[in-house]
Formats: structure tokens, C-alpha cells, sequence
């Protein structure tokens, strides 16, 4: 399985609420209908609940069978929606990484 992080920074020109109502309502559809997608689930930061500043305003998860899968995914006509639609609510410091999962506890 091939997970892929996207850390997202929304844009200057609109608050949290608007950044979190366009990525749940605009983007995630885009994002669900892409080809060989098994799971994604959207991390909105909560910046009034932290007493520091946030790294980022939220964290988007995509898992897929594979890497080739999620490449090929990217390079669909979806995934260029995706990466067309990111500017529309996204900062240009946004981006995704791909990652190997490792459990590091589990509460007996």
C-alpha cells in the first residue's frame, strides 16, 4: 500500500472556514474519483485550539495499492483536475510526499 500525504497551507486571501468548505465540498470530490484510490481522508487543522503556530492549516491522506498506482493516478485526466484545482484554495508551500507507514504503539 502506498500512502501520500498532502500538507496543505490554504491561501492568504481566505479564512480557515473558506479553506475547509472548499476543500470538503470542491476538492474532495475531485479527489475521490481517482483512478485506483482506496482511501482518503481530509485533517483540517484547528489553529484556535493551538498555542503555537501551525505548520500547516491541514493534512490530506490518499492510499493506494501501490506507487504505480498512485503515479498513474496523477497523471490521469483526474489527477490533473487535482493539481489544477490545488491553486484555487492552497498556498504555492503546499505539497505531498509519499510515505511508508510504521506503527510505532498501539494502546493494548
Amino acid at each position: 500500500m502506498t500512502k501520500v500525504l498532502f500538507v496543505a497551507a490554504k491561501k492568504a486571501a481566505i479564512t480557515d472556514d473558506e479553506f475547509a468548505v472548499y476543500w470538503q465540498q470542491v476538492h474532495a470530490p475531485l479527489v475521490s474519483v481517482l483512478p485506483g484510490l482506496r482511501r482518503h481522508v481530509i485533517n483540517i487543522g484547528n489553529s484556535a485550539a493551538s498555542s503555537t503556530a501551525a505548520a500547516c492549516d491541514g493534512v490530506g491522506e490518499l492510499w493506494f495499492e501501490s506507487e504505480a498506482a498512485w503515479k498513474q493516478a496523477l497523471a490521469s485526466p483526474e489527477g490533473r483536475a487535482v493539481l489544477a484545482d490545488s491553486p484555487n484554495f492552497c498556498a504555492p508551500s503546499s505539497g505531498w510526499c509519499e510515505v511508508e507507514e510504521s506503527e510505532a504503539f498501539t494502546a493494548a
